[in-house]
């Protein structure tokens, strides 16, 4: 009866379509605060090791990392090692 009272109420006072509740109140505000996230996403470079056999290339899936010397660190260890 809440949601229903203050919808009604909301849509009376400012002669337009507007909604609340219990449920759709909080659920817009994930969305928007997601929307927010978003917007302020700022892409960054990442490296991934690849290793190149005769079979084909393989992308080790646990070896991303946003830090190169890191990266540069574990495949100069890894270089010439067998699999």
């Amino acid at each position: 009866m809440v949601g229903i009272n203050a919808t009604r109420a909301l849509t009376t006072k400012y002669n337009a379509q507007l909604s609340c509740g219990r449920v759709q109140t909080p659920t817009l505000a994930m969305i928007a605060g997601r929307e927010e996230e978003i917007r302020q996403f700022k892409p960054k470079e990442f490296y991934q090791l690849t290793a190149v056999t005769e079979q084909g290339s393989f992308a080790w899936s646990k070896g991303q990392t946003f830090d190169e010397a890191e990266a540069e660190k574990i495949a100069r260890s890894l270089n010439g090692k067998e699999a």
